[in-house]
């Protein structure tokens, strides 16, 4: 009889346990909903204390002690819809703040162009996919930046107009490699910007020399695409990319004889999408390293 009734209270402890929502799917449930609040930007200070109930109820169970863990588990849902309600208010309370950030980009797209009015836009098009994702947070964080950058992107904008007048042309450099201890190296190699009115562009390069003792060199290739300015940077967009020639010939001794071992790559002519073959230049780099030719 005393076994039976032993075997009645243990039964009830386990029913009144489950009777408190106290189940390792009740914790999971509540990990999954703290680890949305971090996700959202919510600081791991305010969501410590959750946490620190959230583990002892799960050691409690693992110990079997259901009242300690129905204690912790209730402590932490309290805290976790606590910490969910003060993220909601706060959400609700910047909208106004994001509204005054919203109009002040607004104000200040008609000034920008090109590269600087895309990247203010894609500081926005963020906070918009948070404001979306109702992650006020992040959304706050990015619309911040873009508002934080506007008056660097006005100013870039301004240098990027003063210069882009005196870009147009053909601009070309030499450098032509030499060994004092080796005269019979002489590599020159050329590098050619094209850089139109409209937009278009291509860049050049090219060599034909004794690049080392024991090696010639002989290439051309030739990269096109669009180009814009970032303040006083100028950048070539590659979509297409060219080779035409590229042969080498490297010298061998062979028991005292000298033979020089040809090589060649076929020529070719590519699409090119994943920005690898890119290029840019400082305005100050190319008035200093280039000369311009023509003028387009």
């Amino acid at each position: 009889m005393k076994r039976m009734l032993l075997g009645l209270l243990g039964v009830g402890m386990l029913l009144s346990f489950a009777g408190c929502g106290v189940s390792k799917s009740t914790l999971d449930d509540a990990d999954r909903r703290i680890q949305v609040l971090k996700t959202k930007g919510v600081p791991d200070t305010s969501l410590s204390q959750a946490v620190v109930e959230l583990y002892g109820a799960r050691a409690a169970m693992q110990r079997n002690d259901y009242g300690v863990a129905s204690t912790a588990a209730r402590k932490m849902r309290v805290l976790v819809a606590q910490a969910e309600a003060a993220y909601d208010d706060k959400s609700r309370n910047l909208k106004p703040y994001l509204d005054s950030l919203r109009a002040i980009t607004d104000g200040t797209r008609k000034e920008l162009s090109g590269m600087h009015l895309r990247m203010l836009d894609s500081l926005i098009a963020k906070a918009d996919s948070f404001t979306t994702m109702s992650w006020a947070l992040q959304a706050q964080d990015y619309m911040r930046r873009a508002s934080d950058a506007v008056p660097m992107l006005v100013e870039l904008e301004k240098k990027s107009q003063e210069l882009r007048p005196q870009l147009p042309g053909r601009w070309t450099a030499v450098q032509v490699e030499k060994s004092d201890a080796h005269p019979e190296v002489n590599m020159p190699r050329y590098r050619t910007f094209d850089l139109y009115p409209d937009g278009k562009a291509s860049f050049t390069e090219r060599a034909k020399g004794r690049a080392g003792t024991h090696l010639k060199l002989d290439y051309e290739f030739i990269s096109f695409g669009t180009w814009d300015m970032f303040g006083d940077t100028i950048f070539l967009f590659v979509d297409r990319f060219k080779r035409v020639r590229e042969e080498s010939e490297e010298r061998r001794d062979e028991g005292g004889r000298e033979k020089w071992e040809r090589k060649s790559i076929a020529p070719m002519d590519s699409a090119i999408t994943d920005g690898s073959q890119d290029r840019f230049v400082a305005w100050y780099d190319l008035q200093a390293d280039f000369k311009r030719e023509k003028k387009y």
